[in-house]
């Protein structure tokens, strides 16, 4: 009994062995593989990093590449950034690596962000980079920050009136400061009204048509005639994205006042304000001072006030051919929530109004639309017409007018410093005693009333809320280049 009781416990014994080292082998398995994992984890992850980086490294270029070549375009700077954004929404949202066994693959977005405070005059967006190797992610992003300036003439135009046909200025004391322009077609004339022009330095007509200016002893030796006729060039009107704005709800007025934000593309389909009510636009704090905020309008029925405020400047679009617009007789736009809008050199580009039209053929005059500005309505801002007529009577419009119409007809006593009217196709017709300072470009241009004065400035296109590609003239300064810039800020990991 002994002896068997010696053996039992020897296999006891031997059998506590083999049992403690086969869970220690175990263990060491475990902890192997354990390791292998990790390893093969942490692996994944240093590659993941690396392959976010390599996905933003490709974008960003791909980014500066399409900037330059938008920039090369001499596109004006707010339509650039738009875009820059519609092609940059283009490209491929994932970049996939091939070159390993591993699946290795970048997800790539490009969103706009708030300015930075150190580059007030640069753009910034943010590219971010999801790097993933077999199912590990890494997430890495970085900030650019773009500038551009357009360049082209250093002048908008270099002529205080300049006109395709017909010029009549004279009448009752009418007084023109600065050069005056035209290329006289259909055997139309440069008319003074017998009265002599001191203040008009030159008259610029095509060769052989010195005989085409009436009375042409009140201006006596200052005529040149130019090789050349002028280029009247074509409008560029703005881009309108092709993706989905995102649409503000019907607001409601608290104590005659709504608020209603603007931070990107954006529709509404109802604008009603009416008299006493102030609708504010927020343009948020995105962009600079030059950027465009788009909202387009379906309806419009504004009696009361506008407001725009924030960052940026808003073009409102409305088309004729898709909703009604009534202006009351009160309607009111200016760039300021608080105080009066009553100033005497107000900011015409915070409040940009694009109307777009059917197209017509010229002859039908029936087919135009016409905008019509009362006695008692206040509008500082900028008009971009298609085949818009404009008719002004009140003496607080300021601010520039561009229209492929057919009339501008001025009948109000406002005072409009550094104004630029284009219309290449339409009659600019003044029936008031307005005093305007800038450039009057158009088809024909007839002074009617008394004491009227226009003086030629310089409207600098960097500050013309409009894109027109004039070309250089006598008048106008050299050919400016652009500037396009792109500063990059470090890698942020999150």
């Amino acid at each position: 009994m002994k002896h068997l009781n010696r053996q039992g416990v020897a296999l006891i014994t031997v059998m506590i062995a083999f049992l403690t080292l086969f869970i220690l082998i175990g263990m060491i398995v475990m902890m192997t593989l354990s390791n292998q994992r990790t390893s093969i984890q942490t692996n994944d992850y240093t590659k993941a990093y690396y392959i976010a980086e390599s996905g933003l490294n490709i974008r960003i270029q791909s980014i500066k590449e399409e900037f330059q070549a938008l920039a090369e375009t001499r596109v004006g700077p707010d339509d650039l950034f738009i875009k820059l954004e519609q092609n940059v929404a283009l490209m491929a949202s994932t970049i996939t690596f091939t070159e390993t066994s591993d699946d290795d693959k970048a997800n790539l977005s490009f969103e706009p962000i708030d300015n930075n405070e150190l580059y007030p005059s640069h753009v910034f967006y943010k590219v971010t980079s999801i790097g993933t190797v077999n199912g590990t992610s890494q997430t890495i992003s970085k900030e650019l920050g773009f500038k551009y300036i357009a360049g082209g003439p250093g002048l908008v135009i270099g002529k205080a009136i300049l006109t395709q046909r017909n010029i009549s200025i004279g009448e009752q004391s009418s007084v023109v400061k600065g050069p005056i322009g035209s290329n006289l077609l259909d055997n139309s004339t440069i008319n003074f009204n017998g009265k002599t022009q001191p203040d008009i330095p030159r008259v610029y007509v095509p060769k052989g048509k010195t005989s085409s200016i009436i009375t042409v002893d009140k201006i006596g030796d200052r005529v040149t005639e130019v090789d050349n006729l002028y280029v009247f060039p074509t409008i560029v009107y703005p881009t309108i994205p092709t993706t989905t704005p995102k649409t503000i709800p019907a607001y409601t007025f608290t104590n005659n006042q709504a608020t209603i934000n603007v931070f990107e593309y954006s529709y509404l389909e109802n604008m009603n304000v009416a008299d006493g009510q102030t609708l504010i636009i927020d343009l948020g704090t995105r962009g600079t001072a030059s950027s465009r905020k788009m909202l387009v309008v379906k309806n419009m029925n504004v009696s009361g006030n506008i407001r725009v405020i924030g960052t940026g400047r808003l073009l409102l679009i409305f088309d004729y051919s898709k909703g009604t617009m009534t202006l009351g007789p009160k309607f009111n736009v200016c760039g300021n929530v608080t105080g009066s809008c009553l100033t005497e050199n107000p900011d015409y580009t915070k409040f940009l109004f694009y109307l777009k039209t059917p197209t017509v053929t010229q002859n039908d005059l029936a087919s135009y639309k016409n905008l019509n500005f009362s006695n008692l309505q206040l509008f500082y801002g900028s008009i971009l017409g298609e085949y818009v007529n404009i008719e002004v009577k009140s003496g607080n419009f300021k601010g520039h007018i561009v229209t492929a119409g057919k009339t501008i007809n001025f009948s109000s006593n406002s005072v409009i410093q550094q104004v630029l009217f284009y219309a290449p196709f339409a009659d600019i017709i003044i029936d008031s005693n307005a005093v305007l300072s800038g450039s009057l470009v158009g088809n024909n241009f007839i002074i009617r009333n008394p004491q009227t004065l226009v003086t030629y400035i310089e409207v600098g296109k960097e500050t013309f809320p409009f894109t027109i590609d004039f070309p250089v003239t006598e008048t106008s300064g050299e050919n400016l280049p652009g500037t396009a810039e792109v500063i990059e800020g470090g890698i942020i990991a999150q």
